[in-house]
């Protein structure tokens, strides 16, 4: 009906949801709860919206509105590493918690267009220890120089998590 509003409490207390308060109904198909649930655990979790739909004095029975929010895995935040000029990277891109969720894996554009760096697609998280990126870098100036890897981690539910960079500073040869 016309004038009908709709209001929740905020269903975790202290974010990422959040309350809404006399959100007005609006045409079919309109998106009234638009939080950015996140789940960095090992399983899916169920954030519940109790909303109860008013029009003028009176509220109706409050309705339940489940939302399953599935894992995404999270980067460990600030890698990185320094090497040599000719040397392997060989680095472990770490997740937050360790390994979780389990069937991981790892892609990142090239981070240096035409030089020694390269792209990488679905390489497996697991096992503990493995190594990730595994490129030979070169640097033939006199200073050092920086490749940054922006990581895209996606578990195997298909939720990704927040790209995160990694920085990876190439030493000048000898």
């Amino acid at each position: 009906l016309a004038n009908t509003v709709y209001n929740w409490a905020d269903p975790d207390g202290t974010g990422p949801a959040s309350a809404g308060v006399n959100v007005p109904m609006g045409a079919a198909g309109t998106i009234h709860i638009n939080d950015r649930l996140t789940n960095n655990s090992a399983g899916n979790i169920t954030v519940t919206y109790q909303v109860t739909a008013s029009l003028g004095l009176c509220a109706g029975a409050p309705q339940n509105i489940d939302i399953v929010v599935q894992s995404a895995p999270e980067l460990v935040l600030l890698q990185s590493k320094t090497i040599c000029s000719g040397d392997n990277v060989n680095l472990e891109i770490l997740l937050n918690p360790a390994n979780t969720p389990a069937g991981t894996t790892f892609s990142w554009p090239d981070p240096d267009g035409t030089g020694s760096g390269t792209s990488q697609l679905n390489i497996p998280a697991d096992p503990s220890g493995a190594v990730h990126i595994t490129d030979v870098l070169y640097n033939g100036t006199a200073a050092p120089v920086s490749l940054i890897y922006s990581i895209i981690a996606t578990a195997p539910n298909g939720c990704r998590g927040i790209p995160r960079d990694i920085n990876v500073t190439v030493n000048p040869g000898a």
